[in-house]
């Protein structure tokens, strides 16, 4: 909606967004996420907003939480059940103070509309200050964990194989403080069975179902109007979105180029590990995949000559 091109800053004009809404109904998909870059900082972030929630739809904004006041305010007037924030937090004493206090001031004005959540991009500390967001602003009583994915075709900090056990190590330790706290997690894809030990997959049986199979096709739609089928996989391949667009079509068509072009695991142990022959993992983060079998897999399709199937 609002991102970062390689012509400088781009934003979702608004007859890409009525296009967007109309796929979205069409596929019958009830609610709008606004992403970015910074989806709040959007020109028209007030009206899209506004217009999703007169189509119907509930919205979801995910966002870094340096929410201008315009768009604050506008968020704060819409009712819980209409819409929800998806804040992934900055880290206390490692981010700019700042910034983190602009987040505290996030969760301070919308409270209960607020869903925190942390992105990993090395396995240093435990994000035990999520748990004292939420109990001192009165917020989401849900964590979203993340692990940082490498951007295929780009430069960007990532959980590198040879860290994932130790950031398992973690994460089991947090999920154990946030359920004492009433507190309930959300493991997000780049999580693998692997990364944690068998007692805490046991014992967390119903948590853990969907660990290493969420690594699947979003389908995300960039401000130009073409489809992505996640951000880490986005300089591989885009497809256009067009008027008889949905969901199903394009999951398929990504689905089926991409079993093509990966390997079937992310590290070197998928290949003998019994949680992928079972069927309980599909072998990792997609793009991590992407990399282990070729650096340059970017190169190996030509975004602008390429047509949609």
């Amino acid at each position: 909606m609002h991102e970062r091109g390689r012509g400088g800053l781009l934003d979702m004009p608004h007859d890409v967004y009525e296009k967007a809404l109309a796929f979205l109904k069409r596929s019958a998909i009830p609610h709008v996420r606004l992403l970015g870059g910074e989806p709040t900082e959007h020109p028209a972030f007030d009206a899209y907003v506004t217009l999703a929630l007169e189509r119907e739809f509930s919205v979801t904004v995910f966002t870094g939480g340096l929410i201008p006041e315009a768009s604050l305010e506008c968020l704060s007037q819409v009712p819980p059940d209409r819409v929800s924030v998806l804040l992934n937090a900055m880290v206390p004493g490692t981010d700019r103070d700042e910034w983190v206090a602009r987040q505290e001031h996030v969760c301070r004005t919308l409270g209960e509309k607020v869903r925190v959540g942390i992105t990993m991009q090395f396995p240093v500390g435990s994000p035990d200050f999520l748990l004292h967001w939420i109990e001192r602003y009165n917020l989401h009583r849900r964590v979203r964990l993340g692990v940082a994915h490498p951007i295929c075709g780009g430069r960007n900090t990532h959980v590198r194989p040879q860290s994932i056990r130790t950031l398992g190590g973690l994460m089991e330790a947090f999920v154990a403080r946030a359920q004492a706290a009433g507190v309930e997690i959300d493991f997000d894809c780049g999580f693998t069975p692997c990364m944690f030990s068998r007692e805490f997959l046991e014992r967390n049986a119903p948590l853990c179902q969907a660990v290493g199979s969420r690594c699947d096709t979003i389908i995300d739609i960039l401000p130009e109007g073409t489809v992505i089928a996640c951000y880490a996989l986005s300089r591989i391949r885009r497809l256009p979105l067009t008027d008889d667009s949905t969901r199903d079509a394009l999951v398929a068509a990504f689905d089926a180029e991409f079993a093509c072009l990966l390997p079937t695991g992310a590290y070197r142990e998928c290949a003998f590990c019994e949680h992928r022959l079972l069927g309980r993992c599909g072998g990792g983060c997609r793009a991590q995949r992407a990399l282990r079998m070729r650096p340059d897999v970017s190169r190996l399709l030509d975004l602008d000559e390429r047509e949609s199937p």
